[in-house]
């Protein structure tokens, strides 16, 4: 949720519920509790669509660009490569590549609770660090680079609980089914 909330800090006047609305997703009212997560759930569904459609845009342009382009095959750069170079050459597309990035750590973050995976909990935690200073989240800036490092250190210092996290028990269990595990808040 503190996830959720920093990304919504991110998108506070960038246009993002306006296109919600304009695109007949949500109402305005509706539009505007995204950005406060009012429901984490709606929330997430409206983040997975903006991850979509910025994904879709995002190669459709790269698309657009090796169409247009007049070098060699062998000397046009790769996606990433075009990425950087465009993040470099405009502040419009750095920022939404930004939001893309963050809404897929912040997705990642929700299949490691999904799936237990201790893993990717760890590896999604360091990959949201830099959002949460970069958003000015204060406490979470202070606080989650110390209980990243508690959990990468878990098994120096508690083995026996690391393995518990890593056989899935850092999250409850709904049911027996695949994918239904839920974060303990």
């Amino acid at each position: 949720m503190a996830a959720l909330k920093s990304i919504g800090t991110l998108l506070q006047d960038s246009g993002w519920t306006g296109a919600l609305v304009e695109a007949g997703i949500a109402s305005p009212g509706t539009a505007d509790s995204f950005l406060t997560v009012s429901s984490i759930t709606r929330t997430r569904q409206m983040h997975q669509i903006t991850g979509c459609s910025l994904y879709k845009l995002l190669k459709a342009a790269h698309m657009d660009y090796l169409k247009e382009t007049d070098e060699q095959p062998e000397e046009v750069p790769s996606f990433e490569a075009w990425c950087e170079h465009r993040k470099l050459q405009s502040p419009q597309f750095h920022f939404w590549y930004m939001v893309l990035s963050m809404e897929l750590v912040i997705l990642l973050l929700i299949r490691s609770f999904r799936e237990a995976n201790f893993f990717l909990y760890c590896q999604s935690l360091a990959e949201l660090i830099p959002y949460f200073f970069a958003n000015n989240n204060v406490n979470y800036a202070w606080w989650l680079p110390i209980h990243y490092r508690d959990m990468v250190t878990l098994e120096q210092k508690h083995p026996q609980l690391a393995q518990e996290f890593q056989s899935g028990n850092f999250v409850v269990h709904k049911s027996s089914r695949q994918f239904s595990a839920m974060a303990i808040d």
